[in-house]
């Protein structure tokens, strides 16, 4: 068994699958409404496209790692900022 001291015990190796359907809801939202905002939050998504706030935390988070969504912020105060959308439509 190979040490994974670097890892946190419950992530998973696999990368999300964020264009699976629920996961979809979330780009939907980014695509058609998040596109003519300056900034949005976590919940102002969840709560627009009607899904949990930790799927689309987890959505958000690998968009941000590929380089779709900025982050400005910290914390609660954290706004994201839509970046690439013609790629992420693209990658969809």
């Amino acid at each position: 068994m190979e040490p994974r001291f670097l890892t946190p015990a419950h992530s998973s190796l696999i990368a999300p699958d964020i264009y699976a359907d629920k996961s979809g809801l979330v780009l939907q939202w980014l695509l058609l409404t998040g596109i003519e905002k300056d900034a949005f939050s976590l919940r102002e998504a969840a709560a627009e496209s009607m899904v949990s706030l930790g799927l689309v935390q987890r959505v958000f988070e690998y968009l941000v790692r590929e380089g779709f969504l900025k982050a400005v912020g910290v914390r609660t105060a954290k706004k994201f900022e839509l970046q690439k959308p013609k790629k992420l439509l693209t990658a969809w």
